[in-house]
C-alpha cells in the first residue's frame, strides 16, 4: 500500500525489533503495568515495519506516559496525552503508546495489531450481526449498548470465529479458513528440533562451542551442527585444516559428554573459490557430518 504522507520509510523487522522491545521492557517496570505488547506489523511478523505501536494494560496511565516521553531514546515528543502519546526516537522511528484498562484490552489489541484489510473484514462482519466495532468495544446498533472484550478470543468469538493468529491477519483467506474450520497450525518455537548452522568463537562467533551446546540444550534442541567458516573466509577467522580437525575432536568429545541428551554434529560453512574449487579437499570433508 502507498505510504502515509510524512510516514517513516519501512524498516527491516530484525534491526527494529530490539528497539521496540527495549522500550517495552523499560515501560514494564512502571508500577501498575499489568501487561505490555508490541502491536502492529511487529506482532504480525511482517518483514518490514513502519511505526512502533505499543499497548500497555494499566488502570492509571500518568506515570507510564511520563516515563515514555522522557526515555533516553526519545528525540522529540510529538504528543503527550493520557490515553495516547507519540514520540520520534533518536533513530528516526516514530513510537506510539496507548494505555488502556484490562476490560478493553481485547478489542484494542486486535485493532492495533491489524492488518487494515483484516480489520475491515471484521468490522463488516460485526455490522452484519448488528454491531459496530472499533478499538474500544462492540456497540449494539439497536440500543447503543457496549460489549467489552478483555481478550482477542472474545472478539473473534463474538464474531462467530475461532481465534486467528496475528501472523495470518492479512485478509489472504484466513477468515474463510476460520469459518470452515481450516485454520493452519502455525509453527511455534517449541516445534523447532535443531539448528543446522551455528558459529562459535573458533571463527566469528562470540560463544564457545560448549556454551553453544548448552544454550541449544536449554532451548530443547535435539541436535545441532557446528558450522564455523572455512579457511578462505580470512576476515571471519576461518578455520585452517589443522584447526578444523582440532575442532572436530572437541565436537566429538562434547557430543559424547552429552550422552544423548543433545547430539552435537560437525560441519563447515564452505567457501567456494573463484576457480570453483573448495577450501577443503574431499578427504577432509569426508570427516564432517554436514557441509
Amino acid at each position: 500500500p502507498p505510504a502515509r504522507r510524512g510516514a517513516n520509510p519501512p524498516r527491516r523487522l530484525g534491526p527494529a525489533l530490539p528497539a521496540a522491545e527495549a522500550i517495552l521492557d523499560l515501560l514494564s517496570t512502571v508500577p501498575g503495568v499489568e501487561r505490555g505488547v508490541i502491536a502492529g506489523s511487529f506482532r504480525r511478523g511482517r518483514p518490514t515495519i513502519g511505526d512502533i505501536d505499543l499497548l500497555i494494560m494499566a488502570d492509571d496511565s500518568s506515570a507510564i506516559m511520563e516515563k515514555f516521553v522522557h526515555l533516553e531514546s526519545v528525540g522529540r515528543i510529538l504528543g503527550h496525552g493520557t490515553g495516547k502519546s507519540s514520540v520520534e526516537l533518536l533513530n528516526g522511528m516514530q513510537a506510539d503508546l496507548r494505555v488502556l484498562p484490562a476490560a478493553r484490552w481485547g478489542t484494542a489489541l486486535n485493532y492495533f495489531t491489524g492488518s487494515q484489510a483484516h480489520n475491515i473484514r471484521l468490522r463488516q462482519r460485526a455490522l452484519d450481526r448488528g454491531f459496530s466495532l472499533n478499538e474500544h468495544a462492540f456497540t449494539r446498533q439497536s440500543d447503543g449498548a457496549e460489549i467489552l472484550c478483555a481478550t482477542e478470543d472474545g472478539v473473534y468469538a463474538h464474531l462467530g470465529l475461532p481465534y486467528i493468529p496475528p501472523e495470518i491477519r492479512e485478509d489472504s483467506g484466513e477468515i474463510e479458513a476460520a469459518e470452515a474450520g481450516r485454520l493452519p497450525q502455525l509453527i511455534e518455537m517449541s516445534d523447532i528440533r535443531a539448528d543446522l548452522h551455528l558459529h562459535t568463537d573458533w571463527s566469528d562467533g562470540r560463544a564457545s562451542l560448549r556454551e553453544m551446546v548448552l544454550a541449544a540444550k536449554a532451548r530443547g534442541r535435539q541436535y545441532i551442527v557446528i558450522t564455523d567458516h572455512s579457511q578462505g573466509a580470512t576476515i571471519a577467522n576461518g578455520l585452517s585444516i589443522e584447526r578444523l580437525l582440532a575442532q572436530h575432536e572437541e565436537v566429538r568429545r562434547i557430543d559424547a559428554e552429552m550422552n544423548g541428551e543433545i547430539r552435537v554434529l560437525h560441519g563447515t560453512e564452505m567457501e567456494i573459490r573463484a576457480d570453483g574449487t573448495l577450501d577443503f579437499p574431499d578427504e577432509v570433508l569426508a570427516k564432517l557430518d554436514f557441509v
